[in-house]
């Protein structure tokens, strides 16, 4: 239950893409961790 409140969205220079900026209020990860790649690293 934990939420991603969006801080800011903005187009990209050439306007393909949406970017969605956001603070978290607590861990992303299912797994408890700060981010869902900390086994990639």
């Amino acid at each position: 239950m934990n939420f991603i409140y969006i801080c800011d969205i903005v187009l990209d220079c050439d306007r393909d893409s949406i970017i969605i900026l956001g603070k978290s209020d607590g861990p992303i990860c299912h797994a408890r961790s700060e981010a869902c790649y900390y086994n990639f690293c």
